[in-house]
């Protein structure tokens, strides 16, 4: 079509036409992709956007770490998928939770003793793989959905979703480099317990910047004397806070130091767009309410409520019942990014209360 307007009979009307469709052409290229819609989200942390994480992708109609949960989670309108590394024999990233295979696939043995070629025979399991029918656990049925290398999940999320790549600590880098290599970079998000500038430091490739986002994780531990498990509320914890302080570091430091409690894991977040937060209890100095809020002026703050890996009692299972006790308590408290096996409930809680698009 193009091509025939610009050869029309009239050359001064072709010429127009061809300079608007050029025009529009131009900026049909350069308007940024819903993954970088979302990338712009994740760093803006004053926006009231809440960010949905599917955990090892939205699993519920799928297998665990497929290509199609994947796919699912991009077509509900998930932010960042979860997704879990492995390294085969021959050094190839797999996308696979477990060191072993016997779970989620119709295969037995350990990922590191099967070579990538190997497991292609493979097929996933439905969902976990497993689960418990009258207190005996059993296998789920498999599918026709192959083990994906990291290559393909990358190539299905271009321009369309954030990834998290978990349990890649030892070879963070070289999966870094790959998603580079596939034009990815900037959708990847990596996390460890360095802290953000060591990281970041470590995931430059000579003079080339880390064009990704690096999360700190931690996990605050209430000590074991007088330990309160599970169900605190916020309303049980009473703060003394420097209400003068003028900065979220001098809000949180002060709090921090008065408390007697460790005075510098903040410094492990400075410059990072976000950190992971595990909890035990609501009485820890580093979680409250105050504190949270203040640090949201420069940092957005993940949290899990799976079955695998929550904080107190905020859970998934919790949540499908009494979402404003679990998700909505957790957003007051001042986290925007949340972890869940729930995503499309999730979605719909905080498309209710105008949290997400």
């Amino acid at each position: 079509m193009f091509k025939a307007v610009c050869n029309a009979t009239y050359p001064y009307l072709a010429s127009f036409l061809c300079f608007v469709i050029g025009l529009l052409s131009l900026q049909a290229s350069a308007a940024p992709s819903q993954a970088e819609d979302i990338r712009t989200k994740l760093m803006n942390p004053s926006s009231s956007e809440v960010l949905v994480v599917a955990h090892r992708a939205a699993w519920e109609n799928a297998p665990e770490n497929s290509l199609l949960a994947i796919q699912h989670a991009i077509y509900m309108g998930v932010d960042i998928v979860e997704i879990d590394i492995q390294r085969t024999k021959d050094g190839e990233m797999i996308l696979m939770h477990d060191k072993t295979l016997n779970r989620t696939t119709n295969g037995k043995g350990k990922v590191a003793d099967n070579t990538w070629t190997e497991l292609q025979s493979l097929r996933l399991r439905q969902g976990l793989g497993r689960v418990k029918r009258n207190g005996q656990a059993v296998n789920t049925e498999l599918t026709n959905e192959a083990i994906p290398h990291l290559r393909d999940a990358l190539a299905l999320s271009k321009g369309k979703i954030l990834v998290n790549l978990d349990k890649a600590d030892k070879f963070m880098a070289e999966a870094f480099v790959l998603a580079r290599e596939m034009g990815v970079a900037r959708q990847v998000i990596l996390k460890g317990k360095k802290g953000h500038n060591a990281a970041v430091l470590d995931l430059k490739q000579g003079e080339q910047e880390f064009e990704g986002i690096y999360m700190p994780k931690y996990n605050f531990r209430a000590p074991k004397k007088g330990k309160r498990k599970g169900k605190n509320t916020i309303q049980k914890t009473r703060l003394n806070i420097n209400n003068n302080a003028q900065t979220a570091t001098d809000i949180t430091l002060n709090y921090l130091n008065s408390s007697g409690s460790v005075k510098d894991w903040y410094a492990g977040i400075e410059d990072s767009p976000m950190a992971e937060m595990k909890f035990s209890s609501l009485e820890q100095p580093q979680v409250q309410p105050k504190v949270l809020k203040a640090l949201t002026q420069k940092h957005r703050f993940w949290v899990n409520t799976l079955k695998v890996s929550h904080s107190a009692d905020f859970t998934d299972s919790r949540a499908l019942h009494k979402p404003d006790s679990v998700w909505g308590e957790l957003i007051n408290m001042g986290y925007s990014v949340i972890q869940t096996d729930e995503p499309s409930a999730l979605l719909d809680y905080l498309r209710k209360l105008e949290r997400h698009d």
